[in-house]
């Protein structure tokens, strides 16, 4: 399939049902996820999160699919510009730090994410922690992220932790529970 006739189809409004169904006629899995992945860079629009958000799911529902554009993704992860773009891209990066810390990757997957400069993700996913304008959701899933790198870097620990106690100044039922959560998180050293 051509970018062309992706971006067609990532076009009008999506839902779950549509995603999937994407994800399921997809043939040739290497070129249409890198070309997946080109659109979620160039296209700043709901293509561009379209395109993302198929492949959190694709990854999310097997992994290795991450292989083919998990490097690009974390030296490119300061140039999205679109909120739920990076959103979908923080919940994969979350979901695959988490695997990894469980041993359940496979070995090229682990060593890409072990070798990787993830000074692009840490410095966004703050980014839109601080930004008053970011949507709860991507603040979460930011969050999510800098827990897998809270023992790197001592200051990551401490941001999230004023964090959390900014959490209580946001009276939203998903923000109190994630309050709990992520307290108990940041109380596992």
């Amino acid at each position: 399939m051509k970018q062309s006739d992706i971006e067609s189809i990532l076009a009008p409004a999506m839902g779950i049902s549509a995603i999937d169904a994407f994800i399921s006629r997809m043939q040739d899995e290497e070129t249409e996820v890198m070309l997946l992945y080109k659109i979620s860079v160039e296209r700043k629009d709901k293509v561009g999160f379209h395109a993302a958000w198929i492949l959190e799911k694709l990854c999310g529902k097997e992994p290795a699919y991450a292989l083919f554009f998990i490097e690009d993704l974390i030296n490119d992860f300061n140039k999205f510009r679109n909120k739920s773009t990076i959103r979908q891209y923080a919940k994969l990066l979350a979901k695959l730090l988490k695997l990894k810390n469980k041993n359940r990757l496979f070995e090229d997957l682990n060593k890409v994410l072990d070798n990787s400069d993830s000074s692009h993700v840490i410095e966004v996913c703050f980014e839109q922690i601080i930004d008053s304008a970011t949507q709860f959701s991507v603040k979460q899933m930011c969050c999510e992220v800098l827990l897998h790198y809270k023992e790197k870097e001592e200051w990551i620990k401490e941001e999230l932790d004023e964090f959390y106690q900014n959490l209580s100044l946001i009276n939203t039922p998903s923000a109190k529970s994630y309050r709990k959560k992520l307290h108990k998180n940041l109380s596992n050293v």
